[in-house]
């Protein structure tokens, strides 16, 4: 028997073919290259090995129209986090609010942020995984992949603007 696929998931734009009882990638398609072993009646999606997710930094982002410690327009309702390196008596940073010069930290989701003031370095643990230390300040629009584990060190106080994406 045949299992039911709609013609948009056998066509392509989604890349995959009908193949007998089960789904599989389309050949040529992005997801060709990736695994897949077979269950039953069902292909199960084994993903091959991750791909380098380094943070990537705009530099000037909104240029020189933004008044110094001002957002965009479009990141103005995210939420604000602020950091004071001058303050380290143990607290643990949280979403909103960090205190100390150097703490690790773990992005569970992808975030983007705005940096309103300061300046910070982010090192990976992993750089093999998620590229080389990263120095952010002022204007910078800063992407943070899904899964970034290292440490911030702060050079000043800093404040940011960010949203979470999935």
């Amino acid at each position: 028997t045949r299992a039911h696929v709609s013609r948009k998931a056998r066509g392509g734009e989604f890349g995959w073919a009908s193949v007998g009882k089960s789904m599989g990638p389309k050949k040529g398609s992005k997801l060709s290259s990736q695994k897949f072993d077979r269950k039953g009646d069902k292909d199960v999606f084994k993903p091959t090995a991750s791909k380098t997710r380094p943070v990537t930094v705009v530099k000037n982002f909104g240029g020189s129209r933004l008044a110094a410690g001002e957002a965009p327009a479009g990141v103005k309702d995210w939420a604000l986090w602020c950091c004071d390196p001058t303050v380290n008596d143990g607290r643990k940073p949280t979403r909103g609010l960090a205190w100390g010069s150097s703490f690790p930290w773990h992005f569970d989701k992808l975030e983007k942020a705005f940096v309103l003031e300061g300046e910070a370095t982010l090192t990976p643990d992993d750089p093999a995984l998620h590229g080389a230390p990263v120095r952010i300040m002022p204007r910078d629009m800063v992407t943070f992949p899904r899964g970034w584990r290292g440490r911030w060190d702060i050079h000043s106080y800093i404040r940011k603007r960010y949203a979470f994406f999935d």
